[in-house]
């Protein structure tokens, strides 16, 4: 086995640029104490100088003892050490020189003695440099030859990383793997073949060159690949795909080659690449970069497995759980020409799994595997392995002598509650919503579309008996509040089936391949809890027609859709599994959601008319004291367009403006203040207006309820008042409909147009003048205009 190498750090970088500074700092001649030729000439003038040297181009030399302490600043004398401040040691200075022709005759003048000095630079400067890059050059090659394999230098860099592992080394058996026996038996002609290839060569017959191992994370297909090199008792070469993936060009093509070469030479052995999506990726697909060294070395691959001749007994094994986004090229026949699907075990699966890892731990008596497996569907090897040693740890915090059920239990719900968090996905296993269509009201046409979904979640034999096909999927349409996730879940409720809940944002994320993973992972609980409903919110998030953005027409959220669409294209409704989703933007999204066989069924989850705002107020009045005065019909009759959502939030703020005032039930005035509560908002009472403001707005409200008084075509006025509500109203004119319209005329619009308006008209007349308060009013009145021209074509 070849010794374990140390690891590149950058640290190695930054000691080797520290020397080289440190070398230049060395060889240049290093400053002490910089004068400007002033300050030397009147030292000189003092004869506080001594030793000088006359160079070309500066003039070093030292400051007396004595005069330290006034030739320096204070603050320079600070950082000075003791001799220097006591006047024990000369400082030494330089400065640089300049044309003076008196310099010599002054310094003959003070009797300081000095000498001149021809510098030659040119050694320092070279050993400046040639020896940081000779220093340089041998770390480099130091760095490499620890990186590389040991035995070489820097042309060793592309030494493979391949771990070798011996039979004994690897120490896995198919003893050791459990719930996988399809994918057993796949292998057991590749353990033959290794053991006794005369077996195969004397016939003529041909093992397949290379074996891809396909599934989900955590389902043991590396586990399987070292059990095949364990029970052929051979050579295990191990590398991970991204180990191919360097930062030098052709580093990764001459690490497969040597990967090769190796197997070759240790024949009969099993060359194991793990995660090969990170290194077989389509080619192509980078348009910045389409010959880049990711695919060299690709090209490399595939030109060694064309290379080699499979008898020479060497087995090419690699594992991905995204054999969709692979070359082409890699699963011809003649290279990965066998594919074995390591799926997720079934309950069987997860009993054997279960009881392999129990042989480590101290079971309790009364611990029944087969029902722990029974609570863990969807699980793959890897999370029942975390199980069992889950339950061991909590069983032993707790001090007991065996790991118990309780600690399996908890144990579970550890693990859920970890792939709840990745996958944002509702618990599978809550088979009741708690909701059924006697929590619904108000909607009667759409709960009718919806009973043929519940009878085939409940009796799906009825429809198949009679070869009839549900619908795959449903699509709620409607206004935000309508009720139409309550709907959904009512569905779920009625027909007593798992309820898979997730918004449309949460499939949209940063990273790329996560929302199509959440996709993937959505269906496939899904399927696997069958009957279930899936249940999309917000639809239009994730399904907006493909295209729009032209800077990222191939974006995450593109992708996304894209996986949802194939999903919903790849299995059988009569599975038991459908599709629900709601939205309130249907004209945003992609046209291939709403084609037949994918949402080919839309419900209209409408506002309520006066029959149903009457059926959902008696509902939600079910948990609230009524008086007895109080008549719901009418209470319905003053909130056209009101949604369930609002009339939940009307009832609830009445009991609770009926609780603050000590009242023992909730009366119809309650319900008035809690209307105008959500129309208009709060009551401002600490927004006090002067008199002449009161006196405008009274005006103001006044004109439009006279208009609309005097014109025919509008709806009656109901109340007028001038107390401040909300963000910006000062007052506010109510107007109630007699009863419910679904069709306008254009006199009844321009109606509309003339109550608008009527309060700044009524300030015009009484005052000459008009205020800012008519501002909400004139949008209004333009908003309609334009819709009765640009919509209406009035």
């Amino acid at each position: 086995m070849e010794k374990r190498q140390q690891q590149f750090s950058i640290g190695y970088f930054i000691l080797a640029i520290l020397i080289i500074f440190g070398l230049q700092t060395y060889f240049a001649a290093p400053p002490v104490e910089t004068l400007n030729y002033s300050e030397f000439k009147n030292l000189v003038a003092k004869g506080q100088v001594s030793n000088l040297v006359l160079g070309e181009k500066a003039i070093r030399g030292e400051i007396k003892p004595e005069a330290v302490k006034t030739a320096v600043s204070p603050e320079r004398l600070k950082s000075l050490g003791n001799e220097f401040k006591e006047g024990k040691k000369a400082l030494p200075f330089v400065v640089v020189r300049v044309e003076d022709p008196e310099l010599v005759s002054d310094l003959q003048k003070s009797g300081i003695a000095f000498k001149g000095e021809v510098t030659s630079d040119w050694v320092p400067t070279v050993l400046s440099w040639v020896v940081p890059v000779v220093l340089f050059f041998l770390l480099w090659n130091y760095l490499f030859k620890r990186m590389g394999s040991g035995t070489g230098g820097l042309m060793q860099i592309g030494k493979s990383k391949a771990k070798v592992y011996i039979e004994k080394k690897t120490g896995v058996t198919f003893n050791d793997v459990a719930g996988i026996d399809e994918a057993e038996e796949e292998l057991v002609e590749v353990v033959e073949f290794l053991k006794t290839p005369q077996k195969y060569q004397r016939l003529g017959g041909r093992i397949p060159k290379g074996v891809l191992l396909i599934g989900p994370p955590g389902t043991g297909k590396t586990l399987l690949a070292r059990a095949v090199a364990g029970e052929a008792g051979v050579p295990f070469f191990s590398i991970s795909g991204s180990d191919f993936v360097e930062m030098f060009v052709g580093v990764g093509a001459a690490r497969v080659r040597d990967l090769f070469s190796q197997a070759v030479e240790h024949a009969p052995s099993i060359i194991f690449i793990d995660e090969l999506d990170a290194l077989g990726k389509a080619r192509g697909m980078n348009l910045l970069a389409s010959h880049d060294e990711r695919e060299q070395t690709l090209n490399q691959l595939l030109a060694e497995m064309d290379g080699f001749n499979p008898n020479q007994g060497v087995i090419i094994m690699a594992a991905t759980n995204r054999p969709e986004i692979l070359d082409a090229a890699l699963l011809r026949p003649g290279r990965f020409d066998r594919q074995v699907l390591v799926d997720r075990p079934d309950v069987k699966g997860r009993e054997k799994i279960l009881r392999l890892h129990a042989k480590k731990i101290k079971l309790a008596a009364a611990v029944d595997l087969a029902q722990i497996a029974a609570k863990t569907p969807g699980f793959v090897g890897a999370d029942l392995a975390n199980i069992v040693n889950e339950a061991a740890l909590l069983a032993a915090r707790q001090g007991k002598d065996a790991v118990e059920t309780a600690d399996f239990d908890e144990a579970i719900e550890r693990v859920i509650a970890g792939l709840q968090k990745k996958s944002r996905v509702m618990n599978p296993l809550e088979k009741k919503t708690g909701v059924t269509f006697n929590d619904v009201a108000g909607i009667d046409e759409a709960e009718e579309e919806l009973v043929e979904v519940v009878e085939f979640l409940k009796t799906p034999q009825k429809y198949q008996r009679l070869g009839g096909r549900i619908p795959k999927g449903v699509l709620l349409i409607g206004p935000p509040g309508t009720g139409k996730t309550l709907l959904a879940r009512a569905v779920a409720g009625e027909a007593g089936v798992p309820f898979f809940s997730i918004s449309g944002s949460d499939f949209v994320e940063m990273f790329v391949g996560v929302g199509a993973a959440r996709v993937r992972d959505l269906f496939s609980q899904a399927v696997e809890h069958a009957p279930s409903i899936i249940f999309i919110d917000e639809l239009d998030a994730l399904g907006k027609a493909r295209g729009m953005n032209l800077l990222a027409s191939h974006d995450e959220r593109e992708q996304t859709l894209n996986q949802l669409l194939a999903e919903m294209d790849g299995f059988n409704p009569n599975q038991g599994v459908i599709i629900m989703a709601a939205t309130n933007r249907p004209e945003i999204l992609d046209a291939a959601l709403l084609r037949p066989g994918r949402f080919d069924r839309q419900v209209l989850v409408d506002r309520p008319d006066v029959k149903g705002r009457e059926k959902i107020l008696r509902l939600h009045a079910k948990k609230i004291k009524l008086a007895a005065a109080v008549d719901l019909a009418q209470i319905a009759a003053k909130t056209p367009g009101f949604v369930g959502a609002d009339l939940a939030n009307i009832v609830n703020e009445a009991a609770l403006l009926a609780a603050r005032q000590g009242k023992d039930a909730v009366e119809t005035a309650d319900f008035d203040e809690a209307i105008e509560r959500v129309i208009a908002g709060l009551q401002k009472k600490s927004r006090v207006m002067n008199p002449r403001e009161k006196k405008t707005v009274a005006y103001h409200e006044s004109g439009h309820a006279l208009v609309a008084e005097l014109v025919p075509g509008t709806d009656p006025v109901s109340k007028i008042t001038i107390i401040p509500r909300g963000v910006a109203a000062l007052g506010y004119t109510q107007q109630l409909p007699t009863e419910d319209r679904y069709l306008m005329t254009r006199s009844e619009l321009l109606a509309r147009i003339y109550v608008l308006l009527g309060g700044r008209v009524a300030e015009e007349m009484i005052f000459g003048d008009i205020s800012t308060g008519a501002q909400n009013d004139l949008q209004k009145a333009t908003e309609i205009a334009r819709t009765m021209v640009t919509q209406f074509g009035m």
